[in-house]
């Protein structure tokens, strides 16, 4: 409700929640109102989150929001977390999100994926999901 009701007001609380908030699990919950913002300026906060979380559990779940959301822009997000987060489960959710996206943004790039990610339980995840 903070970024979809409240504008850039809300998103500045929200901000101050991810940066000050020692609870994963309440920052978790925070996200969504980056994610229901619908602004750019709210998807560029979850890029943000999903790339510099100290939790791979928040990381993952930015991504997340960002398929969920996210268009052609944020989908360059979500591959970089499939190429570079540390956390294999980050990079799954990040695969999952591709599956949320468009079948005409997220499919070409689940492929890629399957093909040629260097961690094998990725392309089994990324494999596992286009062929659904």
């Amino acid at each position: 409700m903070l970024g979809s009701e409240r504008g850039r007001n809300g998103l500045a609380i929200l901000r101050k929640i991810m940066k000050n908030d020692s609870d994963d699990k309440f920052r978790e919950e925070a996200l969504v109102g980056f994610a229901q913002s619908g602004s750019d300026e709210g998807l560029r906060d979850l890029v943000n989150i999903a790339k510099t979380d100290a939790s791979s559990h928040v990381r993952g779940q930015a991504i997340f929001w960002l398929g969920q959301a996210g268009g052609r822009k944020e989908a360059e997000s979500i591959s970089d977390a499939i190429d570079n987060d540390p956390d294999t489960d980050v990079k799954r959710k990040a695969v999952f999100a591709l599956a949320q996206m468009p079948s005409d943004e997220g499919v070409p790039m689940l492929i890629h994926v399957a093909k040629t990610n260097k961690n094998a339980a990725v392309r089994r995840e990324a494999g596992r999901i286009w062929s659904w």
